[in-house]
């Protein structure tokens, strides 16, 4: 995370609730530990930004 990103205010960000089966928090809180991230919500962020990332490079194709 670079100091750009850990300086955004709260303002930029939107609280969101999601309902997930235990073994995907399961494996979630893993990828947290090996990540070495403070939060799950670091690593759902970390999950779709690669996501998202990866559908934009398919469309430019």
């Amino acid at each position: 995370m670079s100091d750009s990103d850990k300086a955004a205010s709260r303002k930029d960000y939107t609280d969101v609730r999601v309902r997930l089966p235990n073994r995907m928090i399961y494996k979630i809180e893993e990828l947290r530990k090996e990540w070495g991230l403070q939060s799950r919500s670091s690593v759902l962020a970390r999950l779709l930004e690669e996501l998202l990332l990866d559908d934009k490079d398919n469309l430019e194709s």
